[in-house]
């Protein structure tokens, strides 16, 4: 086995745990009060018994550093003896941050233990709150592009040990809408990689609505609204202008561009 040692001092020390199973799913259950990693002890001794009887030793440590962690000359943080078993833990993810910036930008952020150590490979895509993670981006999101629901990219724009997070547009709607974030640590290239990550990002209506209402083959009934949250104007001073949709893409300042046309 593998004895952890040198290191901070551990979070719990737990005698009687069974097995070295058992050591690491309390190392899990621990996984938000900072456990990273465990070494479990097991031995028998018949030590002060003058029977044929033995008793077992078995203690789990949880410990609050990640058991992949480089080993530094000297530091003899994983030492092979008898006796011990140790690990990391499995990807344990937390609630999703969305950090919302101006011009509909948000900054996306995956957090958790047992993130991976190759922090290139890991990606999100944002799908419908309802949609399963097999589904394509949702329309309204730019910045996450895929050439396959599985298949897609950038990598991270930021990354440390336990958080990864990118930068990415949402666009508001006719409606508030909630959006749910998919993760994979990576490779990505089957809808098995992906899983939902908890929570989800709400983004309100938009503050000025059109809706178009067709009449006749060449005319047009244009309705705008402003959402009920947004700040009171006067309507009789509102205006319209019809530009073309060429002058438009999903930046905002080329959006400003195209109206002053």
């Amino acid at each position: 086995g593998v004895f952890i040692g040198n290191l901070p001092q551990a979070i719990a020390t737990l005698t009687g745990v069974p097995s070295a199973c058992h050591c690491k799913q309390l190392c899990l259950d621990h996984a938000d009060e900072g456990c990273r990693s465990w070494s479990y002890f097991s031995e028998e001794d018949s030590n002060f018994d003058t029977t044929e009887a033995t008793h077992p030793n078995l203690v789990c440590y949880l410990i609050p550093v990640r058991y992949d962690r480089p080993l530094e000359c000297g530091d003899g943080d994983a030492v092979a003896r008898a006796h011990w078993t140790s690990g990391g833990v499995d990807l344990v993810l937390a609630p999703i941050q969305a950090t919302a910036h101006a011009d509909h930008h948000y900054t996306v952020t995956v957090r958790g233990a047992g993130l991976p150590a190759a922090a290139s490979k890991q990606r999100i895509k944002i799908v419908a709150a309802a949609s399963p993670c097999s589904a394509p981006v949702a329309v309204a999101v730019d910045g996450i592009g895929c050439t396959d629901p599985s298949i897609c990219h950038p990598p991270p724009a930021a990354t440390t040990a336990e958080s990864a997070s990118w930068d990415v547009q949402i666009f508001p709607g006719h409606t508030s809408e909630t959006y749910k974030v998919c993760y994979c640590a990576g490779p990505c290239f089957l809808p098995e990689h992906w899983t939902a990550v908890s929570g989800t990002v709400a983004v309100a209506r938009a503050a000025y609505t059109v809706q178009a209402t067709a009449v006749t083959a060449t005319t047009m009934t244009l309705s705008v609204s402003q959402a009920p949250t947004s700040r009171p104007t006067n309507t009789a001073q509102w205006r319209i202008k019809i530009v073309d949709r060429a002058a438009f893409d999903n930046d905002g300042a080329e959006a400003a561009q195209g109206c002053a046309a």
